[in-house]
């Protein structure tokens, strides 16, 4: 049995969500969302969409949205995958990463809207190596 001072990693090896069949969610420090084409594809591969926050839950919605409104935004491809500016939403409702994270259970409620929970996440970029690659150190930059 293991002290309780120690913490599960929920990543995994490669981290959460490495099949390229698997749902895969992430948000950057400058609120750039990113879906995956299977979570685009499970969210009805919508051109625009509208973004709701819970301050109580500390979880975004991303609902596919038509026709295009002053309060949607546009999903541009990027890659292998989907990209939402959401600069503008995450200043508004003070969501702030250090570095980009990945959410471990994206998930499709019952009418088809997009539920992340930013308490559910974990760290996926924004590793700063040593010089050297036989160095075990790295360090997380916060």
């Amino acid at each position: 049995m293991l002290d309780t001072k120690f913490v599960k990693f929920r990543g995994g090896q490669g981290g959460p969500g490495r099949s390229s069949k698997a749902p895969r969610v992430t948000l950057n420090k400058n609120g750039t969302i990113y879906l995956n084409r299977p979570a685009y594809d499970a969210l009805g591969r919508p051109k625009v969409v509208t973004l709701y926050y819970c301050r109580e839950d500390h979880t975004i919605a991303i609902e596919p949205t038509f026709p295009p409104t002053g309060e949607t935004f546009s999903m541009y491809r990027k890659q292998m995958g989907w990209t939402i500016n959401a600069g503008t939403f995450c200043r508004h409702f003070a969501i702030r990463v250090p570095t980009t994270v990945q959410f471990l259970n994206p998930t499709l409620n019952q009418t088809g809207i997009l539920i992340l929970n930013l308490h559910d996440t974990i760290i996926v970029g924004g590793i700063k190596r040593t010089k050297s690659l036989n160095s075990p150190t790295t360090e997380a930059v916060v």
